[in-house]
């Protein structure tokens, strides 16, 4: 009960930061367990008490894991730091043995870089299916776009071609836009490089002109329509905003952010 107790005590530090909550549940967890184990000393062996720990733990977290699995893999690093404390209490407890000594190294240090740098690939895998946007998948044959004319084109091959796929009502499409403007006026006298910002249509649109849209942002890099139901699919789409960079054959070459895009293109 006192673990299931502590757990909803600690959730509201996932309303702050993901990162926050794992790195402090795992050093509460750890004093939580061991506390208890000295505790029972002498009613209990070490490993029962932390098991009981544990099994509170899993009572409150396992139904959820368990029935709402892909809903809840966003903070599956936070449950898994969670649990590494609960065994970190015990270990500690253990610590003068070397081998436990070791665990407890290996423990703290692996959530330490999972709350300073794991956590965002994780998410960045979660969006993009790649830990670090490259990627190397075939693209689809022909990609048919529309311009504000309504006018329908086949995407040009031949050049690495980059595109941010987005639809009205996506905030976080609004935020990376300026990053992606910026990286446009960068690039768009390269000859080699053409970029496209993709609108997929959708409900949230609501008959809106996405053109009018971005216009009033005061953006300028080219703005087209995706005139194909099937190209999110095609292109593995899970979430929006997503970029592509198609080399010369029209293959996927990255996947994921702008923020990643310096990089790639700089090679090129």
């Amino acid at each position: 009960v006192a673990s299931c107790v502590l757990e909803f005590c600690i959730s509201p530090l996932r309303g702050w930061r993901f990162q926050i909550s794992s790195v402090c549940g795992f050093f509460i967890y750890l004093g939580f367990t061991n506390f208890f184990i000295k505790r029972f000393i002498t009613r209990l062996k070490p490993l029962y008490t932390a098991a009981f720990v544990l099994f509170g733990f899993l009572c409150f977290q396992g139904p959820m894991r368990i029935f709402f699995f892909t809903g809840t893999l966003i903070s599956f690093p936070d449950f898994l730091a969670h649990l590494l404390g609960i065994l970190a209490g015990y270990w500690f407890y253990k610590r003068h043995t070397a081998f436990y000594k070791a665990m407890l190294t290996i423990s703290t240090l692996s959530v330490l870089f999972l709350g300073f740098y794991g956590y965002d690939l994780w998410i960045y895998n979660l969006n993009y299916g790649t830990f670090d946007g490259n990627v190397h998948m075939k693209g689809p044959q022909t990609i048919v776009l529309k311009n504000k004319d309504n006018h329908k084109f086949n995407l040009q091959k031949g050049k690495y071609t980059v595109m941010d796929f987005w639809f009205i009502g996506c905030g976080a499409c609004l935020n990376e836009f300026p990053e992606f403007q910026k990286v446009y006026s960068q690039y768009k006298n390269n000859s080699q490089i053409q970029f496209y910002s993709v609108n997929v249509p959708g409900g949230r649109d609501q008959g809106e002109d996405p053109f009018n849209y971005l216009l009033q942002f005061g953006y300028n890099f080219p703005m087209v329509v995706s005139a194909d139901s099937t190209l999110p699919g095609q292109l593995q789409i899970s979430g929006y905003p997503t970029i592509f960079i198609l080399d010369q054959n029209g293959d996927v070459i990255y996947k994921g952010d702008a923020k990643g895009l310096p990089k790639v293109l700089s090679g090129l």
